[in-house]
């Protein structure tokens, strides 16, 4: 039996250099890997920890046709729910909604669809945070 290095792979290169050049690709697949999961938990945590303190961003997207409010979050910047919000808008165009409004807000949503018969109530369904305080009464 041949030494594994004088192995000769149809390319030219020993056995022994594939076999290293395999697990070393291998290798950074599963880095990147592992990386990617550790942020992505990072990230759930953060948002959620923000939501908990109200400090999340949320879209509430309002509807003429049927009259429904929708929140859809948590988000951790307003700038990533302003990136989502085009998923949501098509989902209800789809379904044929009329008149949409998108708002992006740091809220805490009761309750992630609110309905016609329900509007009424409305400002006792999300509790505003500081901020949102701040923004509509320094005005």
């Amino acid at each position: 039996m041949k030494p594994l290095e004088a192995v000769l792979s149809a390319d030219g290169v020993t056995g022994l250099s594939a076999e290293r050049e395999y697990f070393s690709h291998t290798t950074q697949k599963i880095e990147k890997i592992v990386t990617m999961s550790f942020f992505e938990d990072l990230k759930e945590t953060s948002t959620s920890l923000l939501n908990q303190l109200g400090l999340a961003w949320w879209l509430q997207i309002v509807t003429e046709e049927p009259l429904c409010t929708y929140y859809f979050g948590p988000f951790i910047s307003a700038k990533e729910a302003e990136k989502a919000q085009s998923g949501y808008i098509e989902d209800l165009e789809h379904e044929e909604t009329q008149g949409i409004t998108v708002n992006i807000k740091r809220c805490q949503p009761k309750e992630l669809t609110i309905f016609e018969d329900e509007l009424f109530d409305f400002d006792s369904r999300i509790s505003p945070t500081i901020s949102h305080f701040a923004q509509v009464y320094s005005r």
